[in-house]
C-alpha cells in the first residue's frame, strides 16, 4: 500500500462526485432503509428519552442493519457494478452460479460485519461513559473526571485512530476481498492515520451541512407542543439521512483507499 499513495484530495472529490452521480438510484435505494431508521429513532427517543449510550446501541439494531444493508448494496454498485434490484434466474441453476453466490457472500457479509462493527463501537463508548459518567459533563457542571477515566479514554482513541482499518472490515467483505490481505496491507499505524484523514476529509463537510441546517430548527422546536413535536419528526428524519449519508460516504472514501490495492496485492 505504501507504494500506491493516497490523494487525498482526489479521494474525496470523486467520492462526493460518486454520490452525486448516483443521487436518483441511492433515492430509490435507501427509501426503505430510512423509513426503518427513521422509525426507529423516533420511537426511542419517544419512549425513553434518557437511554444510555449502552442501552441505546441496543435498540438502534434496526437501525443499524437497515444502514448495514444501504451501504453493502451501495459499495456492491460502485465497485462491482451490480445495481439493485438484482432479479435471480427462475428457476436457479444448479450448482448456484459463482457469481450469484458471490453477491450474496458480499451483501450478507457486509451486513453482518457492519452491523458487529457497530454494536462494538456503542458497547465501548456506552460501557466507557456508564463506568465514567463525568466524561459527558457540560462544562460548566464542572465535572472532575477520574484519572482511570481519562487514561481509558485516551487509549481508546489512541486505539481507534492506529488500529482504524478495523472499522471498516466489512469492505473488502462487500467486494469479496481476502481479509488476510487486507489485514496484512493495512498493518502499519501510518496507513490507518491515512485512512482516518480520507475519512475526516468526507465527513466534515456533510457534517458542516448538516450542523447549519439544523440548528435554527432544534432552537425554534423547544417545547411540548404538537409545532415541537412536528419540528421533532422533521429533525429526527434530517438526522437519519445524515447519518445514512456520512455511512455511505464514509465507506465509499475507504473502499477507494483499499480496493485497488486489495486487488493489486492478490494479482501478484
Amino acid at each position: 500500500m505504501e507504494n500506491l499513495p493516497i490523494d487525498m484530495i482526489q479521494i474525496t472529490a470523486s467520492t462526493y462526485r460518486r454520490l452525486w452521480g448516483e443521487r436518483f438510484y441511492l433515492i430509490q435505494l435507501g427509501f426503505l432503509p430510512f423509513m426503518v431508521a427513521w422509525l426507529n429513532f423516533v420511537v426511542v427517543n419517544v419512549v425513553d428519552p434518557d437511554v444510555t449510550l449502552l442501552r441505546r446501541g441496543l435498540w438502534m439494531l434496526p437501525s443499524v442493519l437497515a444502514e448495514g444493508w444501504l451501504v453493502a448494496q451501495f459499495l456492491r454498485t460502485v465497485l462491482v457494478g451490480e445495481r439493485w434490484p438484482m432479479v435471480a434466474p427462475r428457476p436457479l441453476p444448479r450448482p448456484v452460479p459463482a457469481s450469484i453466490m458471490g453477491r450474496i457472500r458480499g451483501v450478507l457479509g457486509g451486513i453482518i460485519l457492519y452491523t458487529l462493527c457497530s454494536l462494538m463501537i456503542s458497547a465501548a463508548v456506552g460501557g466507557l461513559f456508564t463506568i465514567f459518567p463525568e466524561l459527558l459533563a457540560t462544562p460548566t457542571e464542572q465535572a472532575v473526571v477520574p484519572l482511570g477515566g481519562s487514561s481509558i479514554a485516551l487509549a481508546f482513541l489512541v486505539f481507534s485512530v492506529f488500529q482504524f482499518r478495523l472499522f471498516f472490515l466489512h469492505v473488502p467483505m462487500i467486494v469479496n476481498g481476502s481479509f488476510v490481505t487486507y489485514l496484512s496491507m493495512t498493518h502499519r499505524p501510518i496507513i490507518n492515520v491515512q485512512m482516518v484523514g480520507v475519512w475526516m476529509a468526507v465527513q466534515v463537510p456533510l457534517l458542516a451541512v448538516i450542523f447549519i441546517l439544523l440548528q435554527p430548527l432544534i432552537a425554534i422546536g423547544q417545547g411540548d407542543s404538537i409545532l415541537s413535536f412536528a419540528i421533532f419528526l422533521i429533525v429526527s428524519g434530517f438526522s437519519v439521512i445524515g447519518q445514512m449519508l456520512l455511512a455511505i460516504l464514509g465507506s465509499t472514501a475507504i473502499a477507494q483507499v483499499i480496493t485497488p490495492r486489495l486487488f493489486h496485492r492478490n494479482k501478484n
